[in-house]
């Protein structure tokens, strides 16, 4: 038995190393800086897919070359350590990829296929971890996550900074997607965009869907977030499952593509109890290092005075929804970038649902300067029934249109109603 495990792990680790051979001489690592001889300011990955000169790779690694103003970057694929300058052909920010062309004539490009593996199959990751030298990671399949438009492909597999952009294969040397990221705070959890995208992006490009993309790639891009943002209206819309419920408070059911937990606590002094679900969308778009677009949190927490008189109780309310007013407007106060987004804008509402609860609401604003019509908002708020049981909200979302901004804390200020007595 031993002398056939050793067969067999030696017959592995040849295969293993004939299929790196056959596909390193298409994989190239990719920078972007303010000239060739420059430091690189951004770096990735990524592969030949037509001998012309035709490479995809992430849309994050070369994102610095569109996203900053300041500092002019340009973009070069190292071909035996020699930068040759790219350009961007085509973009899909949805799903984070990009293809590039540059004037050179490639001698090897990899295959790629339309077929997905089964669970649990093998899978290889190729590409430069953290600017050392091109490595081959092995990896098992685990499926295609899908949270509404950000469908990505589940890998345990330790990939590292540096491999975005590189190919993700099958044991037959088959492009099967294309390393994108990692699960921060865990150990082998990776992923990659499915091969699919990377067709349609070719498609659209060969249908000259990017034409004059150079002159007019942010267009480009905003129509994209805009894509994103209504996607995600009509998916939180279409949810017609039974509304959760916090004590005897109801309110809207999150998506299917959301992940939420929950919390029940008491007071330390067990004066009153509160109960909590809070949901987010585990993906959004990149744009760039300080900004995202198209994703969305959702907090609910319901409060239930156990011994306190009705004013300390209201007391209680009033101090703890002043607390957190400067942590819900210091969210993305990170972003300072003037030519990127606005300062935000605040203002306070009283507010009655459909339900005839009337709600103290606040909410902040900014918008993004380049894609126009696209704004980030904060917005807390607190019910003003004047009985023992309360209930918070906060909600934020990034890069949405005024108009579905509108839609979305409508649908779930109306879900909200209160089953108990009033």
């Amino acid at each position: 038995m031993l002398l056939v495990f050793l067969i067999s792990t030696g017959s592995w680790a040849k295969s293993e190393q004939a299929l790196f051979n056959q596909v390193s001489p298409a994989i190239f690592q990719i920078k972007t800086s303010t000239d060739e001889a420059s430091s690189k300011a951004s770096y990735g990955s990524g592969f030949a897919i037509e001998k012309t000169g035709l490479l995809i790779t992430n849309y994050h690694v070369i994102a610095t070359s569109l996203q900053e103003e300041e500092q002019k970057y340009n973009i070069y694929v190292l071909v035996d350590e020699k930068p040759i300058p790219a350009q961007i052909v085509a973009v899909d920010i949805i799903h984070d990829l990009a293809l590039l062309k540059i004037d050179y004539t490639f001698k090897r490009t990899l295959k790629l296929t339309k077929k997905i593996p089964l669970t649990g199959e093998t899978i290889f990751s190729l590409g430069l971890p953290k600017d050392l030298k091109l490595s081959l990671i092995k990896g098992t399949f685990n499926g295609i996550l899908k949270h509404t438009r950000y469908e990505r492909i589940l890998m345990s597999s330790p990939i590292n900074a540096g491999m975005s952009g590189g190919p993700t294969l099958n044991t037959k040397s088959e492009v099967i997607g294309v390393n994108v990221s990692v699960l921060r705070q865990s150990q082998n959890i990776s992923f990659c965009v499915p091969i699919k995208h990377v067709y349609d992006l070719i498609d659209a490009y060969k249908k000259n869907t990017f034409n004059n993309l150079k002159d007019k790639i942010h267009l480009f891009l905003q129509a994209q977030l805009i894509e994103i943002q209504q996607t995600l209206i009509e998916d939180m819309q279409k949810n017609k499952g039974e509304n959760s419920k916090l004590d005897n408070w109801t309110f809207a059911p999150p998506s299917t593509s959301l992940k939420c937990w929950s919390k029940n606590e008491k007071e330390k002094n067990k004066t009153y109890e509160y109960k909590q679900q809070t949901c987010h969308l585990p993906a959004d778009a990149y744009i760039s290092d300080t900004l995202s677009s198209g994703s969305y949190n959702l907090n609910f927490i319901s409060i239930n005075n156990l011994k306190r008189t009705k004013i300390q109780f209201y007391n209680v309310l009033e101090s703890s929804y002043n607390a957190t007013t400067y942590d819900f407007r210091d969210e993305f106060s990170f972003i300072t970038n003037k030519e990127v987004i606005s300062r935000y804008s605040c203002d306070n509402q009283i507010i009655v649902n459909q339900n005839n609860i009337p709600f103290k609401i606040n909410f902040c604003m900014n918008t993004y300067i380049r894609y126009t019509g696209l704004y980030n908002i904060i917005v807390k708020g607190v019910s003003l029934l004047k009985g023992n049981e309360a209930f918070f909200f906060a909600f934020s979302m990034q890069g949405f249109s005024q108009t579905n901004i509108e839609k979305f804390i409508r649908h779930q200020l109306d879900h909200i109603n209160f089953e108990g007595k009033r």
